[in-house]
């Protein structure tokens, strides 16, 4: 809600009033104690919630970033979930985990998912996000 708060003061501004796809990007930095499936549930609940008001502030997608220890190691995995409607109609969740690839070395993520990956799977995680071209714009 903060960052809403915050994305709301900013459009009071005349300069920014008119911006389209706001991107909100959340890290919970304490581990927590919870499955994959219960961050995308938790994920789906909150867009429930904060809908209306994000559609109204033009947010185009929420990034999550959580760190899930696991219940029964304790080893703690860190997840991303985005959350985006890009049809207006139907939330869609894609889940990706951070892994370093063997090679390389660096950090990408990798689809939850295998059947649909995401349109971020296989990106490095330190990636800047690209920026839109003349016909999203």
């Amino acid at each position: 809600a903060e960052s809403l708060d915050a994305l709301e003061m900013g459009r009071c501004d005349k300069r920014f009033w008119r911006t389209d796809f706001n991107h909100i990007f959340l890290n919970v930095l304490p581990p927590l104690d919870i499955d994959m499936e219960e961050v995308e549930s938790i994920c789906r609940r909150i867009f429930i919630r904060f809908a209306t008001r994000c559609w109204k502030l033009r947010v185009f997608a929420v990034e999550l970033r959580v760190l899930s220890r696991q219940k029964t190691t304790g080893l703690t995995i860190p997840l991303r979930f985005v959350l985006f409607n890009p049809t207006g109609h139907m939330l869609r969740v894609d889940g990706y985990r951070e892994q370093p690839d063997l090679s390389t070395g660096v950090l990408r993520l990798c689809a939850l998912d295998r059947e649909h990956p995401g349109h971020m799977h296989g990106s490095a995680v330190l990636e800047p996000y690209k920026p839109m071209d003349r016909l999203q714009r």
